[in-house]
């Protein structure tokens, strides 16, 4: 399920924390330094209006005379491990983000009595420094995943996912 990111420039950061959770949207908080900051959101991204999946992060700037301070972990609501039963909507392959290698899977589910989206990681191996391939084992369940996926993905195949706490997907069921 996609939301549209609310606009929280010029809240608290208690008021806008409330606004993005409201959402089903994670958050994060930069502190940068202005002499006359008030510690009100000033800059998010992305902006208000877009359309993003449920559980997308949105980085909000709170700009002080105390800062700058060190930016927060990610926060707000998150799914729980678990399974999950839905539709694979869409494939990512690659390196999107200049981060890593890896294939990702964004799944349409129902949480809590309403429509969710996310997106879930099949695999990934960041690019911080070189690390020797991948064993056998590991590119055999790599092939396996993806190749359910993409089957789940072209044909509109119902699918079980079973997630770690961290969207990592350990196992893929296509049913009817």
């Amino acid at each position: 399920m996609s939301v549209i990111v609310p606009n929280v420039i010029g809240m608290g950061r208690p008021d806008a924390e409330a606004a993005l959770q409201a959402r089903l949207l994670r958050y994060i908080a930069r502190f940068p330094f202005a002499a006359d900051g008030d510690g009100r959101a000033t800059v998010q991204s992305p902006p208000a209006g877009t359309s993003v999946p449920s559980f997308t992060v949105v980085t909000v700037s709170y700009p002080s005379p105390m800062g700058p301070l060190d930016d927060t972990s990610v926060q707000g609501p998150t799914l729980r491990a678990g399974t999950y039963e839905g539709t694979i909507k869409s494939m990512l392959v690659g390196n999107p983000y200049g981060s890593g290698q890896g294939a990702w899977v964004s799944f349409d589910t129902q949480m809590d009595g309403g429509a969710v989206s996310f997106t879930g990681v099949l695999y990934f191996d960041h690019a911080v420094a070189p690390a020797a391939p991948p064993d056998r084992t590991e590119w055999m369940r790599r092939g396996a995943m993806l190749g359910a996926a993409q089957r789940a993905f072209t044909h509109g195949h119902q699918v079980r996912l079973i997630t770690t706490s961290d969207l990592f997907i350990v196992s893929i069921e296509l049913f009817a």
